[in-house]
């Protein structure tokens, strides 16, 4: 699941909802409209945040809008809004009663009730390497000798590579010039893969003219 989802972490979460033909009907029959669900949403949702970033991971958010429709008989809606809404109330019978009557009266050609429910979900969502890559770049510029924009990619594509050549599972060679910036962060990363046991990334550094006679040797540009 992990190398399906690129290592991202997912939950989601009602933030709003709203049924305006329930509302309505319950307001005619002479009850407060009660919500689905109990609680305060954007409250939970805030927790949800709240708790991702207290186990130390950046979480990223988005609200998006998630519509529907419950096309029901009178009947059934009637039933439906007794069990969800009044069951516990004395005159749940007349309530119920009184639904199914308003209800009768706002059917389709069907014979249906179209109850239309409109809510925004918050879709939570985090990487948990993320948290790990200031504190690599800051390690690879004490390698380094100063921090750079070459060594900021370096770090990027060294726990990228990481991800999806998946080290841990067989042994890899990365072989590096410690002449340019990248270089550096390629071989901060992989050392600081091996000693944590996350994988098994070795760095070859050399120099120039030895790579280029290696490569000569294999054939290759």
């Amino acid at each position: 699941m992990s190398r399906m989802t690129r290592s991202w972490c997912f939950t989601a979460n009602f933030y709003e909802w709203r049924q305006p033909l329930r509302d309505a009907l319950m307001k005619e029959i002479g009850i407060e409209p009660r919500p689905m669900h109990t609680g305060d949403l954007k409250a939970d949702c805030a927790a949800l945040i709240q708790a991702v970033t207290d186990a130390g991971y950046v979480p990223q958010v988005k609200y998006v809008d998630y519509n529907w429709s419950d096309k029901r008989g009178a009947e059934g809606m009637a039933e439906y809004m007794r069990r969800n809404y009044f069951a516990d109330e004395l005159n749940a019978d007349a309530l119920c009663a009184a639904a199914l009557e308003r209800l009768k009266d706002i059917c389709d050609a069907d014979g249906n009730v179209n109850d239309e429910i409109n809510t925004k979900v918050a879709w939570i969502y985090w990487r948990p390497g993320e948290n790990m890559i200031k504190e690599l770049y800051e390690k690879a510029g004490e390698l380094h000798g100063h921090y750079c924009p070459g060594l900021a990619i370096g770090v990027r594509a060294a726990a990228a590579a990481l991800d999806i050549l998946s080290p841990e599972k067989r042994k890899q060679i990365c072989t590096a010039s410690p002449r340019a910036a990248p270089a550096t962060s390629t071989e901060y990363r992989s050392f600081s893969a091996r000693r944590s046991g996350t994988g098994v990334l070795k760095c070859a550094t050399v120099t120039r003219r030895r790579l280029t006679s290696m490569t000569a040797r294999a054939g290759r540009a």
